[in-house]
């Protein structure tokens, strides 16, 4: 396992700027997860937002969210399958970072001839009370 980086800039209808670093887990236990038809998961994860006074710079964003690694509760939301590729889409609403709460979407990827995961997007939100989804 090792740690995997996604970043989110702002753009129209994204209000948030923020770098999330991942401990993406193995292929095998992802299909694990799959198989056992459970949905909930823990990936250790570190978030960082970008003060709206600020810039974005990925190297600070990278070193706030490994500092702030710590194990957080994944829901399994969808999987499907591009060609060789399976998508896993995961989603959290339990970053904390001083009172405030963010709901973070993640897409895993795997290739059928690789063990590798890639986390290839994050969308980062403020949460909502109840269910988000």
């Amino acid at each position: 396992m090792s740690l995997q980086y996604a970043h989110q800039r702002k753009e129209e209808g994204v209000e948030l700027e923020g770098t999330l670093a991942l401990e993406a887990p193995s292929k095998a236990f992802l299909t694990q997860l799959f198989t056992t038809h459970s949905n909930k998961t823990m990936f250790l994860a570190g978030l960082s937002i970008k003060s709206k006074k600020d810039s974005f710079e990925k190297k600070k964003g990278r070193e706030i969210a490994v500092a702030r690694i710590v194990p957080i509760v994944f829901t399994l939301d969808t999987i499907y399958q591009e060609g060789t590729k399976h998508l896993y889409h995961f989603y959290s609403n339990n970053f904390k970072i001083g009172r405030q709460t963010y709901h973070v979407r993640v897409t895993l990827t795997t290739v059928a001839e690789s063990e590798q995961v890639k986390l290839i997007k994050m969308y980062l939100d403020t949460a909502i009370s109840g269910s988000y989804l």
